[in-house]
């Protein structure tokens, strides 16, 4: 019988139990980084497709946003969603009242809308709503509730070749990504020896 004693296993088991959490941590960033970036790239292809303006779809000018973006750490996956629910009238460019109506950036005149400002500053384009009966509402100053409605518009979605082109640089951006973030890994597990 022979007896072998090998210095050093626990050592190695550690490093490879340190390697396998850097990887594991290295994938959930680059998982992040790829939606982000498939994110960035939808808002480009619907804001060119649809006229609206990009700060809009991310939600930064009032409102909310229409694209969603969930990263699962667990599941080890990303996901996007496009609302394509109406957008404000007002939040699409600067709002002009005209003889006829009003015109929000170079879109046509709504015949019969107004703009107004609201207390809260926004600007928006409203349509009296035909056939509407003055409400009581329960409302901060106590007054009733007009028979107004704010005017909004369809959000287009992109077309299904721009869709298609984004589906296809996914996971070319995925590997490089995944490239950098292991050679960070690799150069974090080097540091701590």
């Amino acid at each position: 019988m022979i007896g072998l004693t090998v210095r050093g296993i626990q050592e190695a088991q550690r490093g490879l139990d340190a390697y396998a959490r850097e990887a594991k941590a290295a994938q959930v960033r680059t998982i992040r980084k790829t939606t982000r970036w498939a994110e960035s790239q939808l808002v480009r292809a619907v804001a060119r497709a649809s006229g609206v303006p990009a700060k809009v779809l991310r939600g930064r000018s009032g409102g909310r946003g229409r694209i969603f973006r969930d990263v699962n750490a667990q599941d080890l996956r990303g996901s996007l969603w496009l609302g394509v629910y109406r957008v404000k009238a007002g939040y699409l460019g600067t709002v002009r009242q005209m003889a006829s109506g009003a015109k929000v950036g170079s879109r046509p005149i709504i015949p019969g809308s107004f703009a107004a400002t609201m207390r809260s500053g926004h600007t928006g384009i409203f349509q009296r709503s035909p056939n509407a009966v003055r409400r009581e509402a329960n409302n901060v100053w106590g007054s009733t509730e007009l028979p107004i409605d704010e005017e909004t518009l369809e959000l287009s979605t992109i077309g299904e070749e721009e869709a298609e082109a984004l589906l296809a640089r996914v996971p070319e951006r995925y590997r490089e990504i995944s490239r950098q973030e292991l050679r960070f890994a690799r150069v974090r597990l080097q540091q701590r020896r």
